[in-house]
């Protein structure tokens, strides 16, 4: 049975973001009690329990933190991410049920939705129940993913291959689908995050290529040792 406890969720925080983090964790933690800050500042302590706290280096981005959880949640654990610059007012009692209700069967990736998400709305949905759509791409913003597939992901170094953290979203959905579960952006509540990316595009846009080729690369060496051993 899932209940609150069965949640890891992670705040990934950096300089910009730190009194942002802090009102977003203080509003997240009363829902979610297994919350913690990935912190991306190495000389900005914030004023948070340090049990709570994993304090990494300037030069860990979405990517190096996304490793980061990955490897400190407990592997039946479901994770959960979100980005340090999320708005805190937003119903994290409902985001806490409503996951709790999709992660509770069929649904591999869950996430509210992101007001200005670049990945399609409107037309391209096809609903799956109540106010739950499928998409191609929940958004990574804020997204709640279940132990199935964050375990079978964690022999990649997402931190040297793409530590800006594009094409972390396609592998989690490509994972979910390979094992037959929905990937839903949920409707009914929403989130809101400020415009605008604070790095440079163009390099993030080839390291999701190489992180795509590397991900491509050992599915295939997988899928031939799978075949060896039959």
């Amino acid at each position: 049975m899932i209940t609150s406890d069965s949640f890891y969720v992670y705040i990934f925080s950096w300089k910009k973001v730190a009194k942002n983090t802090v009102d977003l964790y203080n509003t997240v933690s009363k829902f979610f009690p297994n919350t913690y800050i990935i912190n991306s500042s190495k000389n900005n302590k914030l004023p948070i329990d340090t049990d709570y706290q994993i304090q990494l280096t300037n030069d860990y981005y979405y990517g190096g933190q996304f490793q980061t959880a990955i490897n400190h949640i407990p592997q039946d654990k479901i994770i959960g991410i979100i980005t340090g610059d999320v708005v805190p007012n937003s119903n994290w009692r409902a985001i806490l049920k409503n996951s709790i209700d999709a992660l509770s069967t069929d649904i591999g990736i869950y996430a509210p939705n992101l007001t200005n998400t670049k990945h399609h709305t409107g037309p391209y949905r096809r609903r799956l129940r109540d106010s739950l759509y499928h998409v191609n791409n929940t958004d990574c913003t804020c997204w709640f993913i279940c132990p199935e597939i964050y375990t079978s992901i964690l022999h990649i170094p997402f931190y040297n291959i793409s530590n800006l953290g594009w094409g972390i979203d396609i592998i989690c959905v490509q994972e979910a689908w390979k094992k037959d579960l929905h990937v839903v952006r949920d409707y009914s509540v929403k989130i809101n995050q400020p415009k605008g990316t604070g790095y440079d595009r163009e390099q993030a846009y080839w390291q999701m290529k190489d992180l795509l080729h590397y991900y491509n690369n050992s599915q295939n060496k997988i899928d031939i040792l799978k075949q060896q051993i039959k």
